[in-house]
């Protein structure tokens, strides 16, 4: 599907030809960060013809920008690093600066100034945000589901970077147990309406949790067969809505 509209097919018309010729289980939105938005409308057509689809599209556009996701979780009264628009950035750097819209750790780095992510930003040519920056913190992905925990991975970014993601040349160490990681990580999926997602917390160095993002389309390690079970039961215990 996603190769048709990269070559300039329509989403819609892509969607009908799919749904009339192929039967679907269900569907998966990966990547929605780094994907074209078409792919997303395809997704979601889809989706409004019977397929279902695994997190369904909503959580992901709700969790694709990531103002408006910290804006309804900090109204359930979770902790998240406090962020900022370019406009109404407090003289507190260093910080995060990031794209408002992504996935992967790219386009995220350390910056002293506003000047200097006012740069960053145009480098980029995307919208981006400012983020406070929790020094010394390292980062916790916690595989989560339907009231239950996969796994719990510590991240750590490669020497001279901020990014903690393995797409970016991060190590990661799984972790047998964190009770306040994985309390936190049930607690932010239900925000909104469960599913099964990567959550990314930050620990700093007094053990404090900063829950940082949700990832409804999460990369996992496919070699980990009992993660690959434990995902493969999620998804067959997620409930469906009948077409």
């Amino acid at each position: 599907m996603a190769s048709l509209i990269d070559q300039g097919a329509e989403p819609v018309s892509v969607t009908r030809q799919l749904s009339t010729t192929e039967k679907f289980d269900a569907g998966y939105l990966r990547a929605f960060g780094c994907a074209p938005f078409t792919h997303f409308e395809a997704a979601q057509s889809l989706e409004e013809a019977g397929v279902p689809f695994i997190n369904g599209t909503k959580l992901h556009l709700e969790c694709h920008d990531k103002l408006k996701a910290q804006f309804k979780i900090e109204k359930s009264g979770l902790l998240m690093p406090a962020s900022w628009t370019f406009s109404a950035v407090p003289d507190n750097f260093p910080m995060i600066c990031k794209p408002v819209r992504g996935s992967g750790g790219t386009g995220v780095v350390l910056v002293q100034s506003r000047d200097q992510a006012i740069l960053h930003q145009e480098a980029l040519g995307v919208e981006c945000m400012l983020q406070q920056y929790i020094k010394d913190a390292r980062c916790l992905r916690v595989c989560t589901g339907q009231g239950q925990i996969g796994r719990i991975y510590a991240k750590c970014p490669p020497a001279g970077s901020v990014v903690a993601s393995i797409n970016q040349g991060a190590s990661r160490g799984l972790l047998k147990t964190h009770p306040a990681a994985e309390t936190l990580s049930l607690r932010a999926l239900s925000v909104f309406g469960g599913g099964i997602a990567g959550i990314d917390i930050l620990e700093d160095a007094e053990g404090k949790l900063w829950l940082l993002e949700i990832n409804p389309s999460f990369a996992f390690d496919a070699q980990d067969k009992d993660l690959a079970r434990w995902i493969a039961s999620q998804i067959i215990a997620m409930p469906r809505t009948e077409s």
